[in-house]
C-alpha cells in the first residue's frame, strides 16, 4: 500500500496513449484503474459488474478525460469474491475482447502477497510490472512478491522502484 502502484499504472497508460497518435494509425490503450482519480474517471459501473452482473463490456468503457488514445474500464463495486469473478469464463471473454480490440492492456491491481485473485490475473496477461516504494517496500516482501509470481509461472517484465514521498 502506499508503493505508487496505480499511480505508475496511470502514467504508463498516459505515456502509451499519447505516444500512439505519432504511429500511422491509431492505436487505443485501455487502462483498469482501481483508483480512477489519476485518470479524471468517476467509479461507477466497472469490470465488477462485467464479471457479476454479465453488464456488456462496451457499457463500462469510456474515453478518458483529456486524453485522446486511453480508454479505460473502471474497478466497479468491490466484489464479495473477487477470486470467483476473476476465475470466470466472464473474464476469459473480457480478457479475449481487450486483447482483440487494444494494443495494450493495462490493469491496476493490488499488491500480488497472499491475494489470489491478483495471482490468478497475473497468469491471465503476458507480463506483470512490479513496483516498489524506496524506503517503503521491504526486500524480503519484494522478493515474496516475486517467488509468488514465478511459483505462479507469471512473466516479470521489471520493477518500477518509486522514490516519491506521499
Amino acid at each position: 500500500m502506499g508503493d505508487g502502484k496505480s499511480t505508475v499504472a496511470a502514467n504508463l497508460a498516459k505515456i502509451a496513449g499519447s505516444n500512439a497518435g505519432d504511429k500511422c494509425h491509431q492505436t487505443p490503450i485501455y487502462v483498469i484503474p482501481r483508483y480512477i482519480y489519476e485518470i479524471g474517471l468517476m467509479n461507477s459501473k466497472g469490470l465488477s459488474e462485467v464479471l457479476s452482473q454479465g453488464i456488456d463490456f462496451s457499457e463500462v468503457v469510456a474515453q478518458a478525460f483529456r486524453e485522446e488514445n486511453l480508454f479505460v474500464v473502471t474497478a466497479g463495486e468491490t466484489p464479495e469474491n473477487p477470486t470467483k469473478l476473476f476465475s470466470s469464463q466472464r473474464m476469459e471473454n473480457f480478457l479475449e475482447r481487450t486483447h482483440t480490440n487494444y494494443d495494450l492492456v493495462i490493469y491496476d491491481a493490488p499488491h500480488i502477497m497472499g491475494l489470489l485473485d491478483t495471482s490468478i490475473l497475473a497468469n491471465r496477461v503476458d507480463g506483470v510490472l512490479i513496483v516498489a516504494g524506496l524506503g517503503k517496500t521491504i526486500r524480503p516482501c519484494l522478493q515474496q512478491a516475486v517467488e509468488e509470481l514465478k511459483a505462479a509461472r507469471s512473466s516479470v517484465l521489471g520493477i518500477v522502484a518509486d522514490t516519491i514521498e506521499r
